[in-house]
């Protein structure tokens, strides 16, 4: 079972917030990335697409992650 992203993204401002969760063990992780290089894996991405974990460090690496929502800076969520 792939673990669940939610991001939180305003695109004037460069930190991309991730809250990482896994539905079961309830375990939950926030983390932010400030690094462009990072950040371009999450660009034209929609929602319940899966991604390596690796992209977002070796701490992650050999997950699966899928992107289960998301809002931006005033709030509004993704649509798919």
């Amino acid at each position: 079972m792939p673990v669940q992203l939610f991001l939180t993204y305003a695109p004037s401002l460069p930190p991309l917030q991730i809250n990482i969760s896994c539905p079961s063990t309830g375990l939950q992780k926030v983390i932010e990335i400030d690094d462009e290089k990072r950040l371009q894996n999450f660009y034209e991405r929609r929602m319940a697409q899966e991604i390596d974990g690796g992209v977002l460090g070796d701490e992650f690496a050999g997950y699966v992650m899928r992107i289960t929502g998301g809002n931006d800076k005033q709030g509004f969520p993704m649509r798919q």
